[in-house]
């Protein structure tokens, strides 16, 4: 990877080839609402969302424990974690009037930023170091802990832990076979290291909406559990999570349910349907891969949307502002995912055009009498008629009443409902090819 030290004259940053990062210090850069639209059209925004995407499907249906390596990358940044914890030993709460909001957090966050520029020069190769790569991706990680000046954390500093190791990914320091263990290693461990944050320090939920609220500081543990749990082999279903049992015996191995008993352990003044009322709801869904749909929709609303969270993300030359390009893996994508949904709709159009087209069997009244039926109207009020057969392919729902009937009536074909069209979209609508396979090596191969 051919690198240059950062320049100062804008000109110089538009003519840098294919390949090269000019490091700089990240800036925010959504400062009004409108700004959200331009943010969800930038690059980084792609390389974000892309890479949480692809970390999506690459878990599906894994357990935390399962085999995978464990490169040297891998390996400094859980001894980065790791030393970050011990911190916590050596600088322990101080005694204060309010609850929340414990100002050693300040003096944990300086020695952290301290070790954290320290440990990256060990962890980038040596000419990224000296370009200026450190100062650039630090930004994220250190912004990852929560906020300095208002002592609280949510779910835009989880996710500049995210788009932390997606600069490391995008400069080669981490590799696709870097991704399971970037999961159940690195981003178990970091979520470790935050509830041990929470609950010495007691940050403040940062933009919480309270029980209305998916959880208090977190989202990707959820969005990325139910994958996880989406055709595990350990018969877990999604109304499981209300057995005490269940939480205590596979909680280390699946996100998901790691998250839902700290939940239980931290918030004990209620029911579970009382303080996590959305959790709840969707603990009612039959599969997780409807649970991982929603979710997935949930956190471009609730995260990727919302101005309070994206005004405070951090652009540079590895995660840019520019207008993410047409030929962009993510855009790709969800143009194929656009067209699979408009030619499974067409050929679903068809069907039943094809299948309203055709004329019904006969229906013999009494004795001889033979009527041809093509369709039966809704809302019939009463069919009278002593001894009657009727055999009818389609009835449309919503009759009122079939009154004074001695007959036997046999439907052959009922209309699929809405809710069994829209379940059957979302278990096929999220196939969208080979892309999460061919995702680094297509978008980042040029990089390394």
């Amino acid at each position: 990877m051919n690198v240059q030290p950062q320049k100062k004259i804008d000109q110089e940053k538009t003519t840098a080839p294919t390949g090269q990062f000019l490091f700089t210090t990240p800036v925010k850069k959504v400062k009004r609402f409108h700004q959200v639209a331009e943010w969800k059209q930038s690059e980084g925004f792609a390389d974000v969302y892309g890479f949480i995407l692809t970390i999506n499907e690459k878990i599906k249906g894994k357990k935390i424990n399962s085999t995978f390596s464990k490169s040297t990358a891998i390996q400094k940044i859980l001894e980065m974690l790791t030393r970050f914890k011990a911190l916590l030993k050596d600088i322990p709460p101080l005694k204060q009037a309010m609850r929340f909001g414990n100002i050693a957090f300040r003096t944990w966050h300086s020695q952290a930023g301290k070790d954290a520029n320290t440990m990256l020069r060990t962890l980038l190769p040596p000419e990224l170091v000296k370009a200026g790569a450190c100062e650039e991706v630090c930004v994220y990680l250190m912004d990852s802990f929560g906020s300095l000046q208002r002592i609280d954390y949510g779910t835009g500093h989880e996710l500049n832990f995210v788009s932390w190791l997606a600069t490391l990914y995008k400069l080669g320091v981490l590799k696709p076979d870097d991704i399971l263990a970037m999961v159940f290693d690195v981003f178990v461990s970091y979520l470790d290291l935050m509830r041990e944050l929470q609950t010495t320090y007691w940050l403040e939920p940062a933009g919480s909406k309270g029980v209305w609220g998916l959880d208090d500081y977190q989202f990707l543990p959820f969005l990325w559990g139910t994958s996880q749990l989406n055709g595990n082999i350990d018969n877990i279903e999604p109304s499981s999570i209300h057995d005490i049992n269940i939480l205590d015996q596979h909680a280390g191995n699946y996100l998901y349910l790691a998250a839902i008993k700290f939940i239980k352990k931290v918030k004990k003044g209620g029911h579970f349907y009382e303080t996590s009322p959305l959790l709840n709801d969707i603990s009612q869904f039959p599969t997780w891969s409807r649970c991982n749909s929603h979710l997935i929709k949930m956190y471009d609303k609730e995260v990727f949307s919302k101005f309070p969270v994206v005004q405070h993300f951090y652009f540079g030359s590895i995660l840019s502002f520019t207008v993410c390009p047409d030929t962009h893996p993510l855009k790709q994508a969800q143009k194929r995912k656009q067209g699979n949904r408009k030619n499974a709709i067409r050929a679903r159009r068809q069907t039943n055009n094809i299948s309203n087209s055709k004329t019904t069997p006969t229906i013999t009244i009494s004795a001889t009498t033979t009527t041809t039926a093509t369709t039966m109207t809704t809302r019939a009020t009463s069919i009278s008629t002593a001894t009657t057969t009727t055999t009818a392919t389609t009835m449309i729902t919503r009759a009122t009443s079939i009154s004074t009937i001695s007959a036997i009536s046999t439907t052959k074909k009922l209309i699929t409902s809405p809710t069994n069209q829209t379940e059957s979209e979302e278990a096929n609508g999220d196939k969208t090819g080979s892309w999460y396979d061919t995702w680094y090596a297509q978008h980042f191969g040029s990089l390394k």
